[in-house]
């Protein structure tokens, strides 16, 4: 028996998302962030096995080796939604919360300066999470994957222990050989030269937030650690030796990448970030965060390739700054 399918029959099973001749397809994934003035601003696509921003830059950002959401004529996202009407939010504080979708709106972005455009949510939000202290709330999907949210904790003996080493040696380093081209350089030199007069002082975890892997019992744990000195020049600015680091926990935990830098009570030109989920698509684990200049941010996603030894940047999207 013959079986003819007309062409108008091959488009609509097409736009469905339902089969093609090379075999099962699967409706795009956006990712985006939520604000806290509970806008949805959409930043990436992950379609035929990558993440995309299938839009043109801007003219005044032909030149950046990352795209950006800010400065667009028309909402890059609207030809991928289609009908959909429920997004889902991960983040501290939130397990894949129904986000009910409604006008697509322009909202400010950071500083205020620039405008991106955004998803209205309409419905409200049931979490005793303080989102004042983040920029953004969570990871957003339009659709449901597999999510493990980050949620802060406290820092444990054990992973002071684990990154006081690396850190000791790091700091060393940068005193011996200040970067004579940073800004810093007039107060790196005011880092006390003697080991001892370092390593004894207290090393602090100021922030750590935790996601276990989808489907194990490892994790990851995003750090920040500090050493605070005083200014010999009689400044209440304090130096501070700042680390930032990524950490694989499980059964041998270690760092898989980190940064250091030595700054002041400024902050200025740290590299930090508000890491939100880890979610699995299509066998592979990928870490939404924001990332964060000193009058800037970015969205960034990650990769972590399958022995879970490095982080590799999929894509990230310009935010918006001052």
């Amino acid at each position: 028996m013959k079986v003819y399918i007309s062409v108008l029959s091959i488009l609509l099973i097409l736009s469905l998302g339902v089969i093609s001749t090379a075999g099962a397809v699967e409706k795009p994934l956006i990712v985006g962030l939520l604000k806290p003035d509970k806008v949805i601003v959409p930043f990436a696509v992950f379609q035929n096995n990558q993440w995309k921003n299938p839009w043109p830059r801007p003219k005044y950002y032909e030149t950046s080796p990352s795209n950006t959401v800010t400065g667009l004529a028309a909402p890059w996202f609207k030809r991928y939604i289609g009908n959909v009407s429920t997004w889902y939010l991960w983040g501290d504080g939130f397990q894949g919360t129904k986000l009910s979708a409604g006008k697509i709106v322009k909202t400010a972005s950071h500083c205020g300066e620039e405008d991106v455009w955004g998803i209205a949510v309409t419905n409200a939000l049931s979490s005793k999470v303080e989102v004042e202290s983040r920029d953004k709330i969570g990871a957003v999907f339009c659709k449901q994957v597999t999510v493990s949210p980050f949620q802060k904790i406290s820092a444990s003996k054990s992973l002071e222990a684990l990154i006081k080493p690396i850190f000791d040696k790091q700091e060393a380093k940068a005193i011996a050989a200040p970067k004579k081209d940073s800004y810093s350089y007039s107060f790196q030199q005011l880092f006390p030269k003697e080991a001892n007069q370092r390593t004894s002082k207290n090393l602090n975890i100021a922030t750590v937030y935790k996601a276990i892997l989808p489907g194990s019992k490892d994790a990851i744990e995003y750090v920040i650690a500090e050493r605070y000195y005083d200014n010999p020049r009689g400044s209440d600015c304090k130096l501070i030796s700042y680390w930032v680091g990524w950490i694989f926990v499980g059964a041998t935990s270690r760092v898989i990448q980190s940064d250091f830098t030595l700054t002041n009570c400024d902050h200025q030109y740290v590299p930090s970030a508000d890491p939100f989920a880890i979610a699995t698509v299509q066998g592979k684990s990928f870490i939404v965060v924001q990332e964060n200049g000193y009058e800037s941010e970015s969205y960034t996603i990650y990769s972590l390739d399958g022995k879970i030894s490095k982080l590799r940047e999929a894509i990230s999207t310009y935010g918006g700054g001052c």
